[in-house]
């Protein structure tokens, strides 16, 4: 890999990472804090103010590398010595770069929407969910789900439930791991009901990704025998790799993390949960990685 490929896949990474982090704190916020039992009081504004302000950067994040990655896509396809400036320009008139447009002005309403949560507004939340539903889209814009020359619709359909539902994984995984280590919490009860509401979800989005995961490689790799001796292949195998331990963490989680919680307090699982969301940031390089390379036998060869 060079060294402009290899910027151009930390940028892909760090605005794919931006994503899942602002839909988890979405999904922790409607689909974890929604849910908390009265019965249980808990720090629930403060936990509110700290997913919105993670969130929040993640969209800053997501602002401050789009320049990069709109100069990176142009340099790719002017030869060296030719000005890319010219064709920053003609790159927005693609899919691609519709894709960009897309991403930049959600992260926009998405930064917007997540610094008035901030401060307490149910407004901002809502906000949040509409703006998660457009920058979720945009990743399938940019990648391997428009180059599908069949079922097209299917194609991005599907990347797009597939990068909504790796946030809302992956990213309340965060938060969670994030409300874990904050000072809110030092009885391990409330992490332990913390456990309890997510493990729903995340069982929910992993069953969905499984999906959406089957039916984008059939779209996209013709001749699954191929696998094996490519790139792209060793890549994905590594994905579902670091997945799979997820899986395992999750697994662990579900059955003693809340136990171990209460009977230890947050130390009980705090280390295995911090764990968990390095495996995430590690999945999120490996599809950065995924992204840029091409599928064996495409079907758009």
């Amino acid at each position: 890999m060079s060294a402009f490929e290899l910027f151009a896949t930390v940028m892909r990474a760090v605005a794919l990472g931006s994503i899942v982090v602002m839909t988890g704190a979405l999904m922790f916020r409607w689909g974890v804090l929604e849910r908390w039992p009265a019965s249980s009081p808990a720090p629930l504004a403060e936990w509110n103010e700290l997913v919105a302000r993670a969130g929040a950067w993640a969209a800053a994040c997501v602002l401050v590398v789009s320049p990069a990655r709109l100069y990176a896509q142009a340099r790719g396809l002017v030869m060296d010595g030719d000005p890319v400036i010219p064709m920053m320009e003609n790159v927005l008139h693609t899919m691609w770069g519709r894709g960009w447009l897309l991403q930049a002005g959600a992260a926009i309403a998405m930064l917007t929407a997540l610094l008035f949560a901030r401060r307490g507004s149910r407004g901002g939340w809502w906000l949040g969910i509409l703006s998660a539903t457009a920058i979720t889209l945009s990743p399938a814009l940019m990648g391997h789900a428009v180059a599908a020359e069949r079922l097209f619709l299917v194609s991005v359909f599907s990347d797009w439930i597939h990068v909504a539902m790796a946030g809302a994984w992956l990213g309340a995984l965060s938060m969670v791991a994030l409300v874990a280590r904050s000072r809110s919490d030092a009885a391990g009860a409330h992490v332990a009901t913390l456990i309890e509401l997510f493990h729903p979800v995340a069982l929910t989005c992993a069953m969905t990704l499984v999906t959406t995961g089957v039916i984008s490689l059939l779209l996209r790799v013709e001749h699954l025998a191929d696998l094996p001796h490519s790139a792209y292949g060793a890549i994905l195998a590594a994905k579902l790799a670091l997945t799979f331990g997820i899986a395992m963490f999750g697994l662990h989680h579900a059955r003693r993390g809340a136990r171990l919680s209460r009977a230890g307090g947050t130390s009980g699982v705090v280390r295995s949960l911090a764990a968990e969301t390095v495996l995430a940031a590690l999945v999120i390089a490996t599809t950065a990685v995924l992204v840029g390379t091409a599928p064996p036998m495409s079907m758009t060869g």
